[in-house]
């Protein structure tokens, strides 16, 4: 799943959740919450920020957090 917020020092606003059940059969918990950051940025995180530049007149950053500690290190890497 998914879950898309406004937030800023002193804001938190839900914008949009998504949870859906996957496609393929994982093979492992990283490999599912690979999947789960790809659906995450694409359907949903990247579309997000065009509309945002618009309406705020700046450049928004989309900030992705991530749980799972295997998962953090394959997308430092």
């Amino acid at each position: 799943g998914a879950f898309l917020c406004l937030g800023g020092d002193a804001t938190f606003f839900p914008l949009q959740a998504v949870s859906r059940r996957q496609t393929a059969v994982s093979h492992s918990t990283t490999e599912a919450e690979l999947v789960a950051a790809d659906m995450a940025l694409r359907v949903i995180g990247v579309p997000a920020l065009p509309l945002w530049d618009t309406i705020l007149g700046r450049d928004v950053v989309c900030m992705f957090h991530e749980d799972n500690a295997a998962m953090i290190q394959i997308c430092t890497t």
